[in-house]
């Protein structure tokens, strides 16, 4: 499998930023496409990285600690090709660094009230056309799952829920074979566990295995 190297053509239209961040660290750790040339997995903060692409020293010690803007843009403005993101069957949106903001644009980056790792948008989703497994964790509560429709050959999909997730997208999953929901939702008497009871209760007389791994609030919480 041959190895790219992109230049710095903006390429945002098709692809909410924070996904981005995360799509490109699979790409990256798949070995399908290849960073700057002294971008190296075995050692994260690269100073040699960093210098190539800010074009001047960085001290990780006093910088890493706020947004590095020239890796920020470096990474906004990849290119992404379809058949590269083509390759890709599995995805983890989640913690640990599993995307290149917390690995290299913030780097010394903690977990934190800034959401700054959330996926609050799934448009683009649906250029990884191969995806049989996807992790979705480090999301927004409200996020729309409708671009999942497009994903004809996804098999596993894990999901954090919450009170806003709307689940109904999922029944129109038509190659799905295992969900796994994970997170606290609304009682269960409340309407809206009551609607979303149905979407799953569809899912698994089409035969689809439901993991729930999920905890009702108490109507105080709610």
């Amino acid at each position: 499998m041959s190895l790219k190297i992109y230049g710095m053509k903006l390429n945002l239209k098709f692809m909410n930023t924070t996904l981005k961040y995360y799509v490109v660290y699979h790409l990256t750790k798949n070995n399908i496409i290849q960073l700057a040339h002294h971008f190296q997995w075995a050692e994260w903060e690269n100073h040699e990285f960093y210098n190539q692409i800010c074009g001047r020293e960085v001290d990780l010690e006093e910088e890493g600690y706020e947004i590095i803007p020239e890796v920020k843009n470096y990474f906004d403005s990849l290119e992404l090709k379809d058949e590269d993101l083509a390759k890709l069957t599995d995805i983890y949106i989640m913690g640990g660094n599993f995307n290149m903001y917390e690995i290299a644009i913030h780097p010394r980056w903690q977990y934190g009230d800034d959401n700054a790792t959330t996926v609050f948008s799934l448009e683009g989703i649906e250029k990884l056309i191969n995806l049989q497994f996807l992790k979705l964790e480090c999301i927004d509560e409200s996020i729309n799952l409708s671009p999942l429709k497009s994903l004809k050959k996804l098999k596993n999909l894990e999901i954090a829920i919450q009170n806003n997730t709307d689940l109904s997208p999922l029944a129109e999953l038509t190659t799905i074979e295992k969900i796994k929901l994970v997170g606290g939702i609304h009682e269960a008497k409340s309407q809206k566990w009551l609607q979303t009871k149905q979407i799953l209760d569809s899912l698994e007389n089409r035969g689809v295995v439901l993991e729930k791994n999920f905890f009702f609030y108490p109507k105080r919480f709610i």
